[in-house]
């Protein structure tokens, strides 16, 4: 037996009390056994009492010590042995075979059989699936992975993953190609190769050739027709250049992408027709062929030159810088005022129209009813006749050319006849009326001191009704008025003046207007229709008291009061609290207007801000007097208490009893000692 089992043997007996010292192990307490270890309880109970005979035998032979050891040591193996074999089932099971990944193998005490134990969630494991991947415990016993994600992104392909290795394969759809990683439709030209396609029954996954015979393009402009050949390469025919033109050299230019036709020398391509060098446009006289200026396409002619657009209506055809032919309108006036004058090009000549209710009589024209220049009874009839005058209606007034008979009238003849002696009073009760008829004229003679002025008579000395400063004086003239005498009482008829006079040159003047306010403040106006008189305050001005101050000027009385328009131009307005002012007081100073109108107070005159001191001033001659408390002293502008201590020099003091206005020195029977203060001497 081994050393560390035997301890372990008897620490275990003596622990539940199996070994009593230094008697003889028959009985121990069994209830100390575990209920469970029934198989240990009876092998202990034989081992124990197989032990004692078998110790007691042997103590009597060898001494009670060896009989003891031999028997504890047969007793105790014999008991273990058979307490173990007979009360734990799972003592000689091993269930390693039952482990796996995500199982641990444990033997149940009950059965002594194997189960199987769940590992903790979560535990890394193998799922034996290659198509799984990070597979790990789910905490019931079952391994298990995540699917191997094999999608290449690429639409037309299956995308499945290989059970055996794991590996992905991609699949191309039927109907499809991949070709340089992008899907492409079966039947899909090369972008780059018109003679190759996508065929995924012949290759999934590289463009095939088209059959021979299909329709491509080269690339090249001069070639056409183009299909695939045997080589699967893209081949055509040359192109046809040929305009059709005898005068063009025809070639194709594979750079230029073009057919070009070459005009021949000394002519031009013009719309497919050659054109002969100067050879003229028929449908423009101002474009000629010109091959050094255009092959191909009609070139202007000079501005200016001579052209002709085939039009009658136009003279002084000319091409324009436009490349026009146009001349100037052909002037088909007659000069007459009677006709309507037009240019008639179907017919290639002018054309000029009498207008309705005219005459056109020897060249001059005359509206219908006009007289004859020689003979008022003849009129233009144009219902009877545009080219003669005829016979006015009978009774017409005429003119005889006789001017002191009136009254005529054409005859049927057309002769003016008839008449009777012109009257020649003027109605005027001034004149005496005759007709001379050698002057052609009705004479009226002016009576004696008479006036005649503006076609009304008045007498001599009367006033002109419109003005009473201008007189009818014959003796200076019957035809017009004569001026009053200077200072003639008169009336302007304006009622914004006063004491009117006439000025003897026939005016009316007035001697001063009617509203002057004498203000130099206003602007006085009166109101012709009415005479009614206003005044206007100039800006920047007030009128107060009927006198005119200007703004910022201040009340005469009251320096708190001032002209101040914004506010009142009738009334003095507060001023500023800001302005300055004397309130009466000689105790106070600084007074300032306190914006209501009044000057309010000042600043006390004799206050020194000293709180240990009493200021006073002098309501005779506003003198300062000023008082220190009893307490205190009042020194370089600081009050100081009783015994304070000098600031600057502690070997001073406030001594009131001494001196209100000036440090008092240390105290008989002292020192000063620097930094300290006065210090009592020995």
């Amino acid at each position: 037996m081994r050393g560390w089992e035997l301890g372990v043997r008897v620490a275990l007996a003596l622990s539940l009390g199996l070994l009593p010292a230094c008697s003889a192990v028959t009985n121990f307490d069994r209830s100390k056994i575990p209920a469970n270890d029934a198989g240990m309880d009876a092998g202990i109970d034989a081992g124990t009492d197989a032990g004692t005979d078998a110790g007691v035998d042997a103590g009597m032979d060898g001494g009670l010590d060896g009989g003891l050891d031999a028997g504890m040591d047969a007793g105790l193996d014999a008991g273990m042995d058979a307490g173990v074999d007979a009360g734990n089932p799972c003592d000689l099971v091993d269930c390693a075979g039952f482990d796996d990944g995500c199982n641990v193998g444990v033997c149940n005490r009950a059965t002594g059989d194997c189960e199987r134990m769940p590992r903790e969630q979560g535990t890394e494991c193998t799922d034996g699936d290659a198509c799984t991947e990070d597979d790990v415990c789910d905490g019931a016993g079952t391994c298990a992975g995540v699917a191997v994600d094999c999608d290449d992104g690429v639409a037309c392909t299956t995308d499945t993953c290989d059970e055996g290795t794991g590996a992905c394969t991609h699949e191309v759809a039927s109907g499809s190609c991949l070709i340089g990683g992008a899907c492409v439709p079966d039947g899909t030209i090369d972008p780059d190769d018109d003679c190759q396609y996508c065929a995924s029954g012949v290759a999934a996954r590289a463009w095939s050739p088209r059959p021979p015979g299909s329709a491509c393009d080269d690339g090249l402009f001069c070639t056409t027709k183009d299909v695939c050949g045997m080589d699967g390469a893209c081949a055509g025919l040359p192109r046809d250049c040929d305009d059709g033109v005898t005068c063009t050299l025809d070639a194709c230019d594979e750079d230029a992408n073009a057919c070009t036709h070459q005009t021949t020398a000394a002519s031009c391509n013009i719309g497919g027709q050659c054109v002969a060098d100067g050879a003229r446009n028929p449908a423009n006289d101002c474009e000629v062929c010109d091959p050094s200026r255009s092959p191909s396409a009609w070139s202007r002619r000079a501005a200016g030159a001579t052209c002709d657009d085939g039009l009658f209506c136009t003279v002084g055809d000319q091409c324009t810088a436009a490349g026009t032919c146009a001349g100037a309108p052909r002037s088909c006036d007659d000069a007459l005022t009677c006709t309507t004058d037009l240019c008639n090009e179907t017919g290639d000549r002018c054309v000029h129209t009498l207008g309705a209710a005219q005459c056109l009589i020897g060249g001059v024209c005359y509206p219908n009813g006009a007289s004859d220049p020689t003979n008022q009874c003849r009129r233009c009839n144009a219902a009877v006749d545009t080219t003669a005058f005829s016979p006015a209606l009978v009774g017409t007034a005429c003119d005889d050319g006789a001017f002191c008979t009136t009254g005529e009238a054409c005859d049927s003849t057309g002769a003016c006849s008839g008449g009777t002696p012109r009257l020649c009073g003027d109605g005027l009760v001034c004149t005496t009326d005759t007709c001379d008829e050698a002057a052609n004229v009705c004479r009226s003679m002016l009576d004696p001191n008479r006036c005649l002025i503006n076609g009304a008579c008045f007498s001599g000395g009367a006033s002109n009704p419109a003005n009473v400063c201008q007189v009818c004086t014959p003796t200076v003239s019957t035809v017009a008025w004569s001026p009053q005498p200077a200072g003639a009482v008169c009336n302007d008829g304006n009622k914004c003046t006063k004491n009117d006079s006439c000025d003897g040159a026939g005016g009316c003047t007035m001697s001063a207007p009617r509203c002057d306010d004498g203000l130099s403040c206003t602007a006085d106006m009166c109101d012709p229709a009415t005479g009614a008189c206003t005044a206007v305050l100039g800006g920047g001005t007030c009128l107060i008291a009927n006198r005119c101050y200007n703004a910022g000027d201040s009340n005469p009385m009251n320096p708190c009061q001032q002209c101040i328009p914004s506010m009142s131009a009738a009334v003095w307005s507060p001023a500023p609290a800001s302005t300055a002012c004397d309130d009466g007081d000689a105790c106070t100073v600084g007074d300032h207007c306190n914006g209501a109108g009044a000057c309010g107070p000042g600043d006390p005159k004799c206050d020194d801000g000293l709180a240990c001191t009493t200021d006073m001033c002098s309501a005779v001659d506003a003198s300062c007097s000023v008082t220190i408390a009893p307490a205190a002293c009042a020194i370089a502008g600081a009050c100081y208490q009783s015994g304070g201590a000098n600031p600057m020099n502690p070997c001073q003091s406030c001594q009131p009893t001494s001196s209100q206005t000036a440090w008092t020195g240390c105290p008989t029977g002292t020192a000063c000692v620097t930094g300290v203060g006065c210090m009592s001497t020995p």
